[in-house]
């Protein structure tokens, strides 16, 4: 794919042709001239939202050269602070107040940046401070612990997040805005949220129980949305920026380096990263010892450009790109009598451009359209032992899409505001397989896990609007779609459907300090070409194709309560979903045969019904300025009542307990309790997972010890994993979780 040659040339036209245009430039500061980072800064009109970097500088762009602007600065710790501005160069000194937690704003719930306290939808963040502090191996590892999400891992390459007790495509990936979920991603735990390099993100938004409306199918669990870092363009002059970070963990299973560097000048700004990382097998705690083979390679890189177009518009280009080698799944070799199982290579690359014009319309506040062009790549090699045969799948998906979103908003008093548009993607999918017979090379060429050339494809139409006045606010939506898969299989028979699908949703929130909150929503998942056509094994037996499905669809209502204070928050969820049309699998027959070659025959079927019902808390505490106690809990039952058992997979209670200290503006320290019951509530393929012990996945409970210190130029930091190195493994994991270990990273900055 050559899209991100095309996006960096373009950008550097674009440059030479941009205008002057206005600013304000804000510097800000605390009592002892120090900068203030990560303060939200709201510009009015036109109701510009900015964040101030590590310097504790932001920078507004304005659509006219004169005139003042109101602006408000919400910084944590400091006293929310309202001025008017003119157009220029300004420092501000911040007011402290004696303690506060920090203030969030979100994207996912609306798809427009609102604080967390003004969307009644549950969106846990992750933000930039809690990733640098965490300095993650992967992007699953990092949301782990986060409240209300489990992290799966089949293999050390992998992870596959449960939201609410779903995963694999029945929760929805976004980056920046764009779907990563594809025509090929599979029913049950997947690795795809691996192929994103962790260390290009500046945050991490996980939504619970909603987004089909907001962006389409697969959203019945949740959306767990990835947004990289948007370079900043500067008043005056070049401004230029680099950055080097690396890690390293004992017993050789982290090895790490990124290098980034920024240009910045008033009409175009530059970002470009790359890391390399090498993962040697992963060692368990207790006497489990390391678990051969599970080590692997990777390289990514990514770049992103911001171009001033004109006083009101802006254009984004963006490429992020990862490559996986010899991704070894360990729980074949150790548990299923394979010689060798790998993926190799497994790779992800996306280009995207987004163009954004302001207005000053009636009703008409933002146009935003994006164009995306993503490739993905996996490839697998396995060979039994004691079999002469290796074999060898390759999938290649290529995605198009592209989205048009007009954001308005009327009113004083009582404000309404909508966020509508039109979405449409096409995947396109070659899939080849073949089998090499290692005692003379020769080689047979079969039908790979999917037919060649098949194709699929969506339209859709959405509009949220949201409505407020007082201590109440109202947002409903909905969303119209039509999917077509198009497949030809000269083996089983051609496949063409065009299901259409209907999401909503109405949500309410009452109060202030202390909320009242109440939501239903409606998800849906349609089926894909992996439901359609997979001819291939699993850990059960073999899948065959089908010749039609239809969408699956999930009704979900909750009702929670949170306050939000200068040192204290808490939240509290109670939910129940209740899913119809499953798409699962079902004992079957190929060509009157239940079996081949010795495997039990199954092919997917709308057939199942079932419901999960769950909570989930979380609460910050800041009893005194060093101090913070974070706690998170979730609890969720599952029950498939076409078969009147417990639904697959379902995660046991778990929780999250961390305790920071930090005795310093440069310094902090930080305990974490991990932990999770005993889930022995097992499906009938949960009896036959080998990947759940017999009786069920043990209850475990671990600590870990992190530390900083961080200056002008450099951050350190360090951790202890699993101190007292006990035995243990996540529900439904093909590996066990790290043991005693070390890591030790560090990041320049000039």
């Amino acid at each position: 794919m050559r899209f991100h040659t095309v996006l960096i040339i373009l950008s550097l036209l674009l440059a030479t042709s941009a205008s002057a245009q206005s600013y304000i430039s804000l510097s800000l500061r605390d009592a002892d001239r120090h900068p203030v980072s990560g303060a939200v800064v709201t510009l009015s009109p036109p109701n510009t939202v900015g964040r101030t970097d590590r310097e504790g500088k932001v920078i507004l762009r304005l659509d006219q050269t004169s005139g003042s602007y109101a602006i408000q600065i919400v910084a944590g710790g400091f006293h929310t602070q309202d001025t008017t501005l003119i157009p220029g160069t300004h420092t501000l000194t911040l007011q402290p107040v004696s303690y506060q937690l920090p203030a969030q704003w979100v994207y996912t719930a609306q798809r427009q940046e609102l604080p967390a306290d003004d969307v009644a939808e549950t969106v846990t963040v992750l933000d930039t401070e809690h990733l640098l502090r965490l300095s993650p191996r992967s992007v699953p590892e990092a949301l782990l612990g986060m409240p209300g999400v489990w992290m799966q891992k089949t293999n050390h390459g992998g992870g596959s997040p449960f939201v609410r007790g779903l995963t694999g495509n029945q929760t929805l990936l976004l980056l920046d805005g764009i779907r990563l979920n594809n025509a090929t991603y599979r029913y049950g735990p997947n690795q795809y949220l691996n192929t994103v390099d962790a260390l290009s993100l500046e945050r991490i938004e996980v939504m619970h129980g909603a987004g089909s409306v907001q962006y389409g199918s697969d959203a019945l669990g949740g959306v767990v949305h990835l947004f990289t870092p948007t370079p900043t363009l500067s008043t005056e002059g070049v401004d230029v920026h680099t950055r080097l970070y690396g890690k390293w963990m004992n017993y050789d299973m982290e090895q790490t380096v990124r290098a980034e560097a920024s240009v910045s000048t008033p009409y175009l700004a530059l970002r470009l990263g790359g890391s390399l990382k090498s993962f040697g097998d992963l060692r368990a705690g207790g006497q489990l010892g390391t678990q051969t083979p599970s080590s692997y390679d990777e390289y990514a890189g990514d770049f992103k450009a911001l171009i001033r177009l004109s006083p009101t518009q802006r254009l984004t280009l963006a490429w992020n790109g990862l490559r996986q080698l010899d991704v070894d799944r360990y729980d074949q070799v150790a548990q299923r009598g394979f010689e060798t199982w790998m993926f190799d290579p497994q790779e992800r690359q996306m280009a995207w451009a987004r163009w954004e014009i302001n207005t000053s319309i009636p009703g008409l506040s933002q146009i935003r359209v994006t164009y995306n062009q993503q490739q993905n790549i996996e490839a697998r090699t396995f060979q039994r032992i004691n079999n002469p045969v290796r074999n060898y799948e390759r999938d290649e998906v290529n995605t198009q899409g592209t989205s048009l979103e007009i954001v308005s908003r009327w009113g004083q008093q009582t404000q309404w505001e909508a966020v509508s548009g039109i979405e449409a993607y096409r995947d396109r999918v070659g899939s080849t397989a073949w089998s090499i017979l290692t005692t003379d090379s020769s080689r047979t060429d079969r039908r790979g896990l999917y037919p060649d050339g098949s194709a699929a494809s969506s339209l859709s139409a959405f509009s949220l609007l949201s409505w407020r006045t007082g201590k109440l606010q109202l947002t409903g939506g909905v969303r119209l779609s039509r999917y077509t898969v198009d497949i030809e299989d000269a083996t089983f028979g051609d496949v063409y459907i065009a299901p259409t699908a209907a999401a909503g949703h109405l949500t309410a929130r009452y109060g202030q300090r202390y909320q009242w909150i109440a939501a239903l929503n409606k998800g849906f998942r349609a089926p894909n070409i992996n439901d359609l056509s997979t001819f291939g094994a699993f850990d059960s037996g073999i899948e065959v194709p089908v010749q039609s499905l239809k969408p699956e669809h999930s009704y979900t209502s909750e009702i929670g309560w949170r306050t939000t204070g200068e040192h204290l928050q808490v939240s509290v969820t109670g939910y129940y979903t209740w899913l119809v049309n499953l798409i699962v699998r079902a004992p079957a027959t190929w060509q009157g045969n239940d079996s081949l070659d010795g495997d039990p025959v199954f092919q997917k079927q709308n057939i199942d019904r079932a419901f999960i019902t769950g909570t989930e808390g979380k609460l910050v505490w800041q009893p005194a300025r060093h101090w913070r106690l974070t706690q998170g809990l979730a609890w969720a039952y599952g029950q498939n009542l076409t078969r009147d058992e417990p639904l697959s997979r379902i995660p046991p209670l778990h929780g999250r307990t961390v305790l920071q200290y930090e005795p310093l503006p440069t310094t902090w320290i930080a305990l974490e309790g991990l932990y999770a019951t005993l889930q022995d509530r097992l499906s009938g393929g949960d009896t036959r997972d080998h990947r759940i012990p017999a009786g069920g996945t043990p209850g475990w409970a671990i600590a870990n010890l992190r530390a900083g210190y961080s200056l002008r130029w450099l951050d350190l930091s360090a951790g202890l994993q699993n101190i007292l190195n006990a035995a243990y493994r996540v529900h439904g994991s093909g590996v066990d979780g790290y043991g005693r270990s070390v890591w030790v990273s560090a990041r320049f900055m000039w």
